[in-house]
């Protein structure tokens, strides 16, 4: 029996409170493969009974089908044959596999729309059993969630036209191709009637499909199938709708441009999320559609499963748990049909991951081998931005964040810290106050750049959240003392004071970190608060010294690693904007930081510090120009206060103690804030 059946909790329950975006014990799972595949599973696990091997996959979902009663499907003399939709069909061989291919198009030569009638092979709804099929499906209805597959209408059109004929037909003949297409469509909801007539109590969902996508692009443009296609789909999913059946759409390829139109069919649940296709990002997809929607698919079946290490695919599970699984409205399963060149050792890793992957309060997460982080913010516009792109990469788990006094005060730092982590919606690492001054000097807040709460002023509010008891140094030191050697790095977004004080009072702890990566020094260019220094070392200097001096790993990322071209140019502030809850809320936060480069530059755009240094930190082929020099910073209250010294020409002849990153890849770092925002 199913591990979760003898729990008591019931699959089918699973796969509904998912799809009603409920918090669920793990993430349902679904199943498709050849034959190939199925015959390899069937020899790993040493069983014939196919329902024993999805329930060792702890598969949530059962399909059935009527049976087929019409004429024995015969092979002609040359190995082809019609199958029952009236397709010319031949077997392709190849190493892994057979596969069903088309041998020629049987109304590919009929020029007069009054002769598609006397075609003899037409889809025949009467070659179906509808009356048997409850009893086919028996009781399976009480454990499992039960779909049923209709077939395509564009798809099954153009095979029996040909796929040529039938795209001209679109352009040239439109009576044709809107003659195929009706008749098809009438064929599957009848098909959908009648089964619902026999057998709907124990059905859950209806799966529907067409494929309108390439590996790059759409097959037609929106304004085409709009005319030709939605009204089928329309038509098909009405009649779905009028059982309260769920509807799942499939459609392979690069379709992201005509989702929306999909919802409004409307459609339920979107299958399979190709992830190399064009395009198909799922943090840009959940997003923007994760709230009306629910997704089925997500595993990558072009090279990950039949290519990957069993690590590989274990990660990729875990991506698409912690992207498409948030917040539920997720079905897991390969990207399409699992094929007969995949090891059965990344099948059952795949499902294995998936089940045992544990959940947070929101949505599912499991850390397993990610490097641990510490950010330590002074929660200003920037930060927020740079904190939502951490949360929302896979490959990091945040241990906490630590706040700090700085672009605000500690305790506004800290709201704001809360309020990001909630817009973020993935996973609530704790969040600790910190210092509330600086070591020696009386600060100066940041209000003309981030406004005087921090985040432009415009009203935003914490829902609940609140932070967790304890100092932010004294956590510091105690999440080091637990953890090996390397295991922690510390990012800092703010003045360095929390960290400073931590290395004075446990420094042998201290030396157990990985590395601290510093959003701070004007690099090799200038400052943005005096001509020689950055705001963030220039706030507390006497604490970035003490960092700087303390001999474990540092890598500075500069204030000029985040100006010109660098800068977000208003096309991409608007970009993110529009990308969804998330990508508004981190750009409105920054409007104070937009009017004043409004005035500055004359345009709307953003130099985005704090996210410059998550990139840098966390995706390393952000950086395109990073050395290692001999750094000293300046405490002598001079005009040079707060400055770091980067011995670039090795004037001084001292040993190198830092990395500085002034430069980064100004496509991969954009292009990381985009996936990451989900723009």
């Amino acid at each position: 029996m199913n591990e979760s059946v003898k729990k008591g909790i019931l699959p089918r329950e699973r796969v509904i409170m998912s799809l009603s975006h409920d918090e669920v014990d793990r993430v349902p799972l679904d199943f498709w493969a050849v034959q190939e595949t199925w015959e390899k599973l069937i020899k790993y696990f040493g069983t014939n009974d196919k329902e024993k091997i999805l329930q060792r996959l702890h598969i949530d979902v059962r399909q059935f089908q009527p049976k087929y009663i019409g004429k024995p499907i015969l092979k002609n003399d040359d190995g082809t044959y019609f199958d029952a939709m009236g397709v010319h069909r031949r077997i392709i061989k190849n190493d892994y596999c057979e596969y069903e291919e088309y041998a020629s198009s049987p109304l590919g030569y009929v020029e007069n729309i009054n002769d598609f009638a006397s075609y003899d092979r037409w889809p025949d709804i009467d070659n179906y059993d509808f009356i048997g099929l409850s009893d086919i499906i028996g009781d399976a209805h009480k454990t499992y969630y039960i779909k049923m597959e209709t077939g395509g209408i564009f798809e099954l059109a153009w095979a029996l036209r040909g796929y040529e004929r039938f795209m001209m037909d679109m352009v040239l003949n439109p009576e044709i191709a809107h003659y195929i297409l009706e008749r098809i469509t009438d064929f599957w909801c009848e098909f959908v009637e009648r089964s619902m007539k026999n057998a709907g109590s124990k059905i859950d969902m209806v799966y529907t499909y067409d494929d309108i996508g390439t590996q790059n692009s759409l097959l037609m443009s929106k304004e085409m199938w709009k005319e030709f296609l939605e009204p089928c789909h329309k038509r098909l999913n009405k009649v779905i709708h009028k059982y309260k059946k769920t509807v799942m759409y499939h459609s392979c390829g690069a379709i992201y441009d005509i989702i929306h139109e999909l919802k409004k069919l409307p459609i339920d649940v979107l299958n399979p999320l190709q992830p190399r296709a064009k395009g198909m990002d799922f943090n840009r997809i959940k997003n923007n559609y994760g709230k009306e929607l629910s997704f089925h698919g997500g595993i990558d079946i072009q090279d990950t499963l039949p290519n990957g290490k069993e690590e590989d695919v274990r990660e990729e599970v875990r991506n698409a748990i912690d992207i498409l699984g948030k917040d539920g409205g997720y079905i897991l399963t390969s990207a399409h049909y699992i094929q007969g060149d995949t090891p059965v050792e990344n099948i059952v890793a795949m499902y294995d991951e998936a089940v045992n992957f544990k959940k947070n309060k929101k949505g599912y997460r499991k850390i397993m081998g990610k490097q641990k982080i510490i950010i330590d913010t002074d929660c200003g516009s920037d930060d927020a931005m740079a904190i939502a792109m951490a949360l929302n990469d896979p490959n990091y788990e945040i241990l906490f964040f630590s706040t700090v006094a700085g672009n605000v005060d500690v305790d506004q730092a800290t709201y704001n810290t809360l309020m990001t982590i909630e817009y973020a919606g993935t996973y609530e690492p704790p969040v600790y106050r910190g210092c509330d001054t600086a070591l020696i000097r009386n600060m100066v807040f940041a209000h003309e750049t981030h406004g005087m709460d921090g985040m432009g002023d415009i009203g935003l509010k914490v829902k609940n959240s609140k932070p967790t008891s304890g100092h932010a140094v004294n956590k510091i030191i105690e999440a080091l003392d637990k953890h090996d050697p390397g295991e922690i790095e510390i990012i800092t977004l703010g003045t360095l004071t929390n960290i400073a004080l931590a290395i004075r009072l446990a420094p042998d702890t201290m030396r157990k970190v990985k590395r601290i990566t510093i959003m701070g020094t004007a690099g090799l260019g200038v400052g943005n608060v005096t001509p020689v220094a950055e705001f963030n070392i220039w706030q507390d200097a006497e604490a970035a010294k003490i960092v700087n001096d303390f001999g474990v790993p540092i890598m500075y990322v500069g204030w000029d690693a985040c100006i010109d071209e660098a800068m977000l140019n208003e096309e991409e502030i608007n970009r993110i904007r529009n990308s969804g809850e998330l990508g508004k809320f981190v750009i409105d936060c920054n409007t104070c930081l937009m009017e004043m480069n409004k005035k500055r530059f004359g345009e709307y755009c953003l130099d985005m510090a704090d996210p410059s240094a998550i990139a840098a930190a966390l995706n390393h082929e952000c950086i395109k120009e990073c050395e290692k020099y001999y750094c000293e910073v300046d405490t002598s209250f001079g005009p040079s206060y707060g400055g770091v010294l980067v011995d670039q020409y090795r004037f001084s002849e001292k040993e190198p103690n830092a990395y500085v990153c002034s430069k980064l890849k100004v496509d991969v770092y954009k292009d990381y804030i985009f996936k990451t925002l989900g723009a």
